[in-house]
């Protein structure tokens, strides 16, 4: 995703091929919040249930209506910072809706494993694995929510709710930067 939008969408001048790299965009940015939480369920050992199959079918049927209508991304837009793009009617239902919420259970799954919402834990950290995972998953946890919280304010509610057009546009930045926080979550599996 961040190759093509910051880089391919640049090396190419005619508007068809922006328009039709939006929505290769979509493909690859579109499913991140469904990737996401079955990386969360691998990672705390969690079966997939019937809530993780209703997110998946609720990204597939997004990712539908992005690519074969034109109510959701109409086409390029413009850069800064990454690609912007016109988008349609369905485009803010369709992300709170089809995309944020698989998200959203991510984040509050890595909290109630990670212990993050009980208040009065104030146990030090010991040094078994325990303790390990625990501070993986509060490091996890809190990176991954403010990158969401970036990309959404950026890209979603400063762009289209308020219209300011692009000034910031920091989703794809936010991805660079979740790395960061999801490395240490890796270092469990020794990789």
């Amino acid at each position: 995703y961040n190759l093509f939008d910051c880089i391919v969408i640049q090396l190419f001048n005619d508007i068809e091929i922006k328009n039709n790299i939006v929505k290769i965009q979509a493909l690859l940015w579109m499913p991140l919040p469904i990737i996401f939480l079955n990386f969360i369920y691998v990672f705390i050992r969690k079966n997939k249930n019937q809530l993780f199959h209703l997110f998946f079918i609720s990204t597939i049927i997004t990712l539908c209506f992005t690519l074969f209508s034109n109510k959701v991304l109409l086409g390029y837009k413009g850069y800064n910072l990454g690609t912007m793009a016109y988008t349609g009617e369905w485009f803010l239902f369709l992300t709170f809706v089809g995309l944020m919420p698989a998200a959203i259970y991510a984040l509050y799954l890595i909290g109630k494993e990670g212990k993050i919402f009980t208040v009065l834990n104030k146990n030090k950290l010991s040094k078994n694995k325990d303790s390990i995972l625990s501070l993986q998953l509060k490091i996890l946890f809190f990176g991954s929510t403010i990158c969401f919280l970036i990309a959404i304010t950026t890209n979603i509610f400063f762009d289209e709710v308020l219209g300011y057009s692009g000034e910031l546009h920091l989703a794809s930045l936010s991805l660079s930067i979740h790395t960061i926080c999801i490395f240490p979550a890796l270092i469990k599996y020794n990789f």
